[in-house]
């Protein structure tokens, strides 16, 4: 028996010697395959076509805006991303928020726009008040003068419109 187990054993050990021989080599050659070598050959091929169409839609509102305030050299800035993120900056006052934007489908002239503010860090605005307004809801006719000026009215009476932005950037 115990010689059955010295064969047995032997037997055993040179399978595994070759088994390990063989996932070294499969090891190896597939360190070979993904050398710098073959990296750099892969780098020399001509880019693929670029005919892919990729279409951004992003609401009309999108881009910072900025309102200034009327006897003061302060501005109060609006960054309508595409995300629906909106951040306001006046003076120091810092706020972020979600923004949702519907354009009238009977006027393009005329929009909605609600505002929720999610953070408000509490300092002092272009007014010198320093209000909190996370969490606060706002709602708003948006009346477009052109591509660059809006207008925020209380109502659809353009009469009813105290804030007007002016574009900055796209």
């Amino acid at each position: 028996m115990l010689i059955y187990q010295h064969y047995a054993n032997n037997e055993f050990k040179s399978y595994m010697k070759r088994l390990f021989s063989a996932v070294l080599f499969f090891m190896s050659a597939a360190s070979f395959a993904a050398s710098p070598a073959t990296t750099q050959q892969k780098a020399k091929l001509p880019p693929a076509p670029a005919n892919d169409i990729v279409i951004v839609t992003r609401p009309a509102i999108y881009g910072l805006w900025a309102m200034a305030l009327p006897n003061t050299t302060c501005k109060e800035f609006y960054n309508f991303k595409e995300n629906n993120a909106v951040v306001v900056n006046s003076a120091a006052e810092w706020s972020t928020g979600m923004y949702e934007y519907q354009p009238s489908v009977e006027d393009n002239k005329i929009g909605a726009l609600a505002i929720q503010m999610k953070f408000d860090n509490n300092q002092r605005d272009c007014s010198g008040e320093a209000i909190q307004q996370s969490g606060e809801l706002s709602q708003y006719y948006v009346r477009w003068q052109d591509p660059n000026n809006i207008q925020f009215c209380s109502s659809a009476d353009p009469k009813q419109c105290p804030v007007a932005l002016k574009r900055l950037l796209p």
